[in-house]
């Protein structure tokens, strides 16, 4: 893959992950656990397809909360996942 189809893939990720970040948040702020959950799935997949492991890790545990019916751990987890993402897209942004 050449580098400017890099730096393309790596601009839709960080985008893609700022908006279902932001969209998290708002849902584990607000106890909306359904929604929460189907983003947790797509964060999952998305930083797991892209090699952030991390970030899949704990959108990973996030998942569990929601199917735990947790919705104050989710508020919680959110800060975490936002720092994470927010260092995952400082990573690619560097490296793009």
């Amino acid at each position: 893959m050449g580098a400017a189809a890099f730096a393309d893939i790596a601009a839709t990720f960080c985008d893609q992950i700022t908006q279902i970040v932001g969209r998290f948040q708002a849902a584990a702020a607000s106890g909306d656990v359904p929604v929460a959950t189907h983003l947790a799935h797509e964060l999952i997949g998305l930083a797991g397809t892209m090699g952030a492991p991390r970030l899949s890790s704990l959108a990973r545990q996030a998942m569990a909360f929601c199917r735990n019916q947790q919705p104050e751990a989710l508020a919680a987890m959110a800060g975490t996942i936002e720092q994470t993402g927010a260092d995952t897209l400082a990573a690619f942004r560097a490296y793009a």
